[in-house]
Parts: structure tokens; sequence; C-alpha cells
């Protein structure tokens, strides 16, 4: 299962980077080593009683932020850390520092990427390996913020209706498919640079795609800007750049192919009716332990790209707040990270994707996927309203006779009517197609690829740390 970062983990990555700025590249590593090692420093003495421990610090997540308390609290008080959480809802530095304690792989994660950043930076280019200076003052470190990251959504949104007023559709989902940077390193300039970036295009119109990725391609090769997209690491870190040479990237996507055939599944198995006068629950019959479903609702599409192995995972999303949904979800992942590579969100979208390559196929793979929705909205509806569902998903968190919490059921349920209506049939269609996979396969693959990687001519520069 994949592990992404959530907004108190993107801010703790914030905090952290700001003391690595303070301290200084080779500090920075001198005083994060023992915490990363994991070392105990303990003197034991034996007086004929119980050995008692003594005078030396542990290194671990409860010293490091008593180590570094004033510093943090300085960095919030003047404002170079500056974090928001969703719908820019403010966060504590108090809630933050809570969550890491009790995660203590974000602590780690945090740790190696704040120091693995100070010291390679210029790897990104060499102005930026100013920040390895001890106490660069310049820079902020931002997680959802108004002055950069809020800003940068607003001049998105202004090029995104250029391009749909241009080509009749938006290019992007939404915004984390242009740029999904986490967490921004900004300077004063940066920050001043694009607030009149957007107050000159809100008036003037017009902004493009290919202007603004400029503007931030500019601030990026200035070191006065770093939009990172940060995953979870545990031993190693390494550096990505996206979008920074676009011969680079179509090398990568040429590179980048369905191989083999699709992985083994099993079909969901499972009888159900929508007759309100005769339905029950006995065909899953869930609440004594004996689910008689079976199978799965996932088909996975093995890919390669640029010599890593990894996947597309496609699946319904059968559930939202009680009720039957439509959506689905198209994933990439890759074999030697917990990290989620991107996602297509939307049937409308990865029908265009599809079709830019074979749009035979796309027509026939979402005329499928139509009509199994159909027969699941009926089903899920008879379910929740004549077959105990609503009941089911009023009882929340309460749990039955078995231990297993009764919207654990609900969710179950709709996700094995899910199976049946929707995806037996729609996996079935995948698994024919890239049984054996040729030009039209590949290229079906690298359309989506390209799109949930954020690397299409329209998406713009960032960095990603990854392990």
């Amino acid at each position: 299962m994949a592990i992404v970062f959530t907004a108190h983990a993107e801010s703790a990555q914030a905090i952290f980077c700001y003391i690595a700025d303070i301290l200084g590249a080779t500090e920075t590593s001198k005083q994060f080593r023992p915490y990363l090692e994991q070392q105990k420093v303990r003197v034991t003495y034996d007086f004929g009683a119980e050995p008692q421990s003594h005078f030396g610090p542990t290194y671990d997540v409860e010293y490091f932020f008593k180590e570094y308390k004033d510093l943090i609290d300085e960095g919030f008080k003047t404002k170079r850390i500056k974090v928001r959480g969703a719908k820019g809802k403010s966060l504590s530095k108090q809630s933050i520092i809570k969550y890491v304690k009790s995660n203590k792989q974000w602590f780690i994660s945090s740790l190696r990427i704040a120091e693995y950043i100070l010291v390679n930076t210029s790897k990104i280019n060499s102005q930026f390996a100013k920040i390895e200076n001890i106490d660069w003052q310049d820079l902020y470190y931002v997680r959802g913020d108004k002055a950069v990251m809020a800003t940068m959504a607003e001049l998105y949104a202004l090029a995104s209706a250029t391009y749909k007023k241009a080509n009749g559709q938006k290019a992007f989902g939404d915004v984390n498919k242009w740029s999904p940077a986490d967490m921004y390193f900004a300077s004063n300039l940066s920050k001043s640079h694009f607030k009149k970036l957007l107050k000159d295009y809100t008036k003037s119109g017009g902004l493009d795609f290919a202007v603004l990725n400029e503007h931030i391609a500019d601030k990026i090769d200035s070191a006065d800007l770093l939009p990172l997209s940060l995953k979870l690491v545990s031993d190693t870190v390494k550096l990505e750049k996206v979008n920074f040479d676009r011969v680079a990237e179509d090398k990568l996507l040429s590179k980048t192919k369905a191989v083999n055939k699709p992985a083994d599944y099993k079909l969901g198995q499972g009888v159900y009716t929508i007759d309100p006068f005769i339905w029950t629950t006995d065909w899953f019959n869930m609440r004594n332990g004996k689910r008689k479903s079976k199978g799965g609702r996932d088909i996975y599409i093995p890919i390669i790209s640029g010599g890593l192995k990894g996947r597309l995972q496609f699946r319904h999303l059968p559930t939202s707040g009680g009720r039957p949904t439509t959506g689905i979800s198209v994933s990439l992942s890759y074999d030697s990270s917990s990290a989620l590579g991107g996602k297509v969100g939307s049937t409308v979208l990865l029908k265009r994707l599809i079709a830019a390559a074979d749009e035979p196929f796309a027509n026939e793979l979402m005329k499928t996927w139509d009509e199994g929705m159909v027969k699941y909205v009926i089903a899920a509806n008879s379910y929740i309203k004549t077959g105990g569902g609503a009941a089911l998903y009023k009882l929340g968190d309460k749990r039955d006779p078995t231990g297993v919490k009764y919207r654990t059921l609900f969710d179950d349920e709709l996700g094995a009517l899910s199976a049946l209506t929707v995806m037996n049939p729609f996996r079935e269609k995948l698994a024919k197609y890239f049984k054996d996979p040729k030009t039209k396969q590949h290229n079906v693959v690298q359309q989506i690829f390209r799109y949930v990687a954020s690397r299409s001519l329209e998406s713009s520069r960032f960095v990603i740390v990854k392990d």
C-alpha cells in the first residue's frame, strides 16, 4: 500500500528544512547523524542495586524537538516557516510536532530529506549552493500558504482558463497534475514576483502555461524558488528533476511501455438482486464472518519506465458519504517505492488520454464502464434503501459480533457490488487488450503516464525527493 504525505507531514518537512538551513550543510550532517543512526548515548553504573542510566541524551524524536525548540519558535515567529492545512486552515506547530512524535516514519524521513536537500541542492543548479551556507536568510519554507502556494494555484487557474478557451477542454484535472509540489522554498524576490504576475494577468488575461512555466523556470534557475514533491523515505534519498529537460522527458516517455500481460486476478463472484421485496443480505452474509463474495475489483497493468518496474492500477471508487459514486482511480506506482506516482481521477479524462493513442478502444472501454455503472447505481441504491445498507452505514464505527466495524461492512458490500457490476467486465476488457502489448498498448500507457507523472508539455518544473 502506497504511503502519502499528509498536511502535517508536509508541514513537518518545512520545519526540518528550515532547521537545516539555519545550521548549514556541514553542521546539519553532523547534528542530524545521531538521530538517523538512532544512537543512544548512555553511561550505566551499578551500585549493587538496579543499574542506573545517566547523563547522555537519547537521540529520539522527543529530544530532537527539545534541542531545536528555540530554532523552531524563531522560524514561526519570523514567518520563515509558514504552513497551512487543507483549504488554507491553519496548522499549529504543536499539532505538527504531535503528529511527528506519533509517526516515527515521518520523523526519520523528514530528517533524511532535509539533510539530503541541503547538501545536494547544487545538483539542481549551481546557484542553489548558497543554501548550504549557515543561516541563508532569504528563504521561506512554506506549505499551503497564501503568499506562495495560493498564488501558484491562482496563476494555474488563469492558465487553465486560457487553455480551455483555446482547446475546449482543460489540460489538467487539478493543479496537482500541473505541479505536484507539496511544499516550496521561496525567496522574498520570488514571492513578490509571482504576486505581481498574478496581479498583471488578472487584469489583462491571456496567461498560458508556456509563459507561467517559463517564469517558474527562471526563478528555479536563480535559486529563488524550489517546488518539492515529497515521498516517504527510509534509508536512502534520491533527487529527481522533472520537466527541466524536454529532450530527457521525451526519451523517458519513449522507454515507458506495457510489459507482459496484466497481473493475474480473480473476477468478483457473488449473487445479488435488486427486487426490493426479496432483497436480503444473504448474498454476502458478512455479518457472521462468512463472506460469500470472492475475488477482487482491481486490475494491474505492469509497465516499465526508465528502467523502473511499476504498474497502473485501475479501480472503481464505489462509495462516499453513504451513497454510491461513479468515480474511477487510475494510479501509478513503482515496485521499488512505497509512494504513488500520481493518478487519474476522472472517466472523462481517462477516455481522452486513451483516445489520443487508440480512439476505438477508448470508446469501447468506456462504453463497458458506463453500462456497468448503470447496473451498479441501481443495485447499490436498492441495497442501501431496502437491503439494510443504510442501517449499516448509520451504525458507523460500532462493531458487529465478529469485531468488524459496521461501516467497513457497508463499504465492503458496496465494493463487492462494484466488482460484480462494473469491474468484472471492465477488467476483462483491459486484460484482453493488454494481453500481448504492442505499439498501440505502449502508446496508451505513455499517454496515461505522461499525465499522472505530471510530465506533459503544459506541466511545470518540480523536484521529487524519494527513496
